[in-house]
């Protein structure tokens, strides 16, 4: 094994926490059964990260929750559209071949 220069230093890379764990983490401490240490002792992540998720957690919920029911109007009301454009023509074929087609009733 060699021996360090001056400037050099032994560095772990930064691990980066998964979203899941972040959530799990986030809800625990929004709970608030725990104090911040432990949940930091339990996840192996620092006391100082936490309350930043929080903060992140907690601004974004209402954005999260008001576009679960968004999208899907605009797609209801695409559906709509298409299905009006086809219906269109298929009504104008039904009427002519009533019409010119020799429908009798």
């Amino acid at each position: 094994m060699r021996a360090l220069g001056e400037n050099e230093t032994l560095s772990m890379p930064r691990r980066q926490p998964s979203g899941e764990l972040k959530a799990k983490v986030v809800l625990e401490a929004l709970r608030g059964a725990r104090p911040i240490q432990e949940l930091a002792a339990e996840y192996g992540v620092h006391p100082l990260q936490i309350t930043p998720w929080q903060r992140v957690a907690l601004a974004e919920w209402p954005e999260v929750v008001s576009n679960r029911r968004g999208p899907t109007s605009t797609d209801e009301e695409a559906f709509t559209a298409a299905l009006s454009q086809q219906i269109g023509p298929v009504t104008v074929a039904v009427d002519w071949l009533k019409t010119k087609g020799g429908h009798r009733r």
